[in-house]
């Protein structure tokens, strides 16, 4: 499973050390930046592309306006997408990641999250030391984000795998805290 294939830049050198390995595609939400590169490497490897159905429509028409590919001087390929549903399961190694509906950053984000270990995929719902996704794209909802990091903060994080900046593999809670907060005060 990949989960934000990015703009696709480096897709040749991704495709070389995915290419015996790969069986999936995930997507974490419709923005260039994540899903860029997914048309092509579906079309390459023949792996299958997934995103939750408010975003499914913008990447399977290469709607360039709502996946916001043009400010990367890009054009968002259309390709297929396969939907994710709100508490589906998916199995990767030994990971099982619920799929929670995140919205706010796009109608269509979401996190994946295995609640055995505490591992959260948080695309631009969340990042490291308080930061949130932006809302001020096309299909963004700050009350929607606000409620998803309400939801976030109820749940145990130990490990936190946002779709940009640093990482944290102790303690994931304590910046969705963080982000909550920021979130909140910024009405």
């Amino acid at each position: 499973m990949l989960i934000d294939v990015g703009t696709g830049a480096s897709l040749a050198l991704l495709e070389k050390r995915l290419d015996a390995f790969l069986e999936g595609k995930r997507l974490s939400h419709m923005h260039f930046d994540h899903a860029g590169g997914a048309a092509r490497l579906v079309s390459d490897t023949g792996a299958k592309a997934f995103a939750h159905p408010p975003d499914s429509k913008a990447l399977a028409e290469g709607d360039g306006d709502m996946t916001c590919s043009g400010g990367f001087g890009e054009m968002q390929m259309p390709m297929k997408i396969n939907p994710l549903k709100e508490g589906e399961v998916l199995e990767c190694g030994s990971m099982i990641l619920e799929v929670l509906h995140t919205p706010g950053h796009t109608s269509g984000s979401i996190c994946l999250f295995d609640r055995r270990s505490g591992v959260l995929f948080s695309g631009d719902t969340v990042f490291a030391n308080g930061g949130v996704g932006r809302w001020d794209l096309p299909t963004g909802d700050h009350g929607q984000l606000v409620e998803s990091l309400e939801r976030l903060s109820a749940l145990k994080v130990s490990s936190l795998y946002p779709g940009h900046g640093p990482w944290y593999e102790e303690d994931g809670s304590s910046h969705i805290r963080m982000g909550l907060e920021m979130a909140r005060d910024m009405c």
